[in-house]
């Protein structure tokens, strides 16, 4: 059930920093892109240490 759960947990991540990037991207928001991919990294690591 953990495991599944992890698993769960970093495909959400994974699928939601796309979405972000992807949006980020289309607004070419340099400033933003740095921000947008520092918070999507820290929750990708937090999200795999659960």
């Amino acid at each position: 059930m953990n495991k599944t759960a992890r698993l769960i947990t970093a495909s959400f991540c994974i699928v939601l920093a796309g979405v972000i990037g992807f949006y980020q991207f289309k607004l070419s928001n340099v400033k933003g892109n740095k921000q947008v991919v520092v918070v999507v990294a820290k929750t990708i690591y937090s999200g795999g240490m659960k």
